[in-house]
Order: structure tokens, then C-alpha cells, then sequence
């Protein structure tokens, strides 16, 4: 589950969770700036736990489009992809303008806020400069991840709350959303909060809870 840490302590008990850290936070090597990097490295990852599927997929925000992408690996390897979950993951950056937008964005205010809030936190300037490169480098892989057509399927889990503070950004059946690249269907889910809060307490709980239906029933229809 990428980018999806507190989720696994909502789970069954029975079910194994493995969640993947992202590359650079302990400021030891740099981040991955590339998809292609990204994914590498995590499919080595999970197959050091489990070397055949079929897999379980998902993450929220850019978990999500790893996910996306490691599922397309995972399939052009051979392996079985039962299902691909994505939380409130950005939908693709097709034009120019958008992604000059979103990098001006990051590197005029979001960068700074996020600053702020994690100094609030009590978290030490190292620590916090690691993260912050980290989300440099995340916004660079969204901003140039351009996916093709997914044959799987996909549910994505979309914050209820989105539509009062932000645009369709997050709304995976607009044009260009993530509709458009999933051949075997999306479905939507609607969880409790907005983008920042759904994968937090209290809304946390009811994500995981209703992930986790989805990934019993996936796994019982299989």
C-alpha cells in the first residue's frame, strides 16, 4: 500500500498489509524523480515478500498513480493484478498549462505551508528538509506521469468533501480523469473529509473499513 501507512491498523487482523516507504526520507539516498524509478524499485520490494501474484495494488494521492503503474508492470511481466485501489490520487496532467500551474504552485506557497505545518509538529529542520525534498520530487513524478490505458480495474476512493474546496482535480470521471485510462472500469467510492483530512483520524476508519470490504470481496470473486 503506497503512501498509505495508518491504514493497516483499521485492517482484519488476518489480512497482511506491507506498506512502502518512500525513497529519500531518511536523507541517506535522493528521491526518485521519475515513475519509471519509482516503480522499479518497488515491485523489487514486494517481490522480496511475495515473488508471484496475484497482488493487491493501492495508494493514496501519488500511492495511487504508483500503484497504477506497478499494476501495468506487473501485467507486462505476466503477474496477476486482482484489483488497484487509489485514494484521491491527482488526475493526469495532460496540458502545459496545468502542469506549469501545479509546479508554480508548489514552488510559490505549498512548499513553505508545508514547512509550517510540520515545524508545528515539533519535527527537526533535517528531518522536515528530507521530507520536503521527497515531496519536491513527488511532484515532479506526477507532474510528468503520463499512464496509458490500464486493461484492470480500478476503485478509487474519492473524498466526499472535495467539491467544496477544490475543482475537479480530484474527480477521476471528468474529462481526462482516470476514467479514461482504466479499460476494465472504474469505480468510485465516497469516503468521509477532503483531500489532506479522508486518510486521517477521524475519517481513517471508514476508508480502511471500506477498502478492506473491497479487497474481500475482490479476493472472493477471484
Amino acid at each position: 500500500m503506497a503512501g498509505s501507512g495508518q491504514l493497516g491498523r483499521y485492517f482484519d487482523p488476518e489480512r497482511p498489509v506491507y506498506c512502502l516507504q518512500a525513497v529519500g526520507l531518511d536523507g541517506e539516498v535522493a528521491p526518485h524523480t521519475c515513475i519509471k524509478e519509482m516503480v522499479d524499485h518497488y515491485i523489487q520490494e514486494i517481490q522480496t515478500v511475495q515473488p508471484q501474484g496475484p497482488y493487491l495494488l493501492g495508494g493514496t494521492c501519488i500511492g495511487g498513480n504508483i500503484a497504477f503503474e506497478m499494476a501495468q508492470q506487473l501485467k507486462k511481466q505476466g503477474q496477476q493484478v486482482l484489483l488497484v485501489t487509489m485514494g484521491d490520487s491527482l488526475n493526469p496532467l495532460i496540458t502545459e498549462e496545468d502542469k506549469i500551474q501545479k509546479w508554480t504552485s508548489w514552488q510559490s506557497f505549498r512548499k513553505e505551508k508545508k514547512r509550517d505545518k510540520f515545524q508545528k509538529y515539533g519535527l527537526s529542520d533535517n528531518i522536515i528538509d528530507n521530507i520536503l525534498k521527497v515531496s519536491e520530487a513527488n511532484w515532479q513524478v506526477i507532474i510528468n506521469h503520463l499512464p496509458k490505458i490500464y486493461s484492470g480495474r480500478v476503485i478509487y476512493f474519492a473524498a466526499a468533501e472535495n467539491r467544496q474546496h477544490f475543482d475537479s482535480t480530484f474527480d477521476p470521471m471528468q474529462p481526462n480523469g482516470w476514467n479514461d485510462w482504466v479499460e476494465g472500469g472504474i469505480e468510485v467510492v465516497k469516503v468521509p473529509g477532503r483531500h489532506g483530512t479522508y486518510h486521517a483520524e477521524p475519517h481513517i476508519q471508514v476508508y480502511a473499513e471500506k477498502l478492506n470490504a473491497c479487497l474481500n470481496w475482490t479476493e472472493q470473486e477471484a
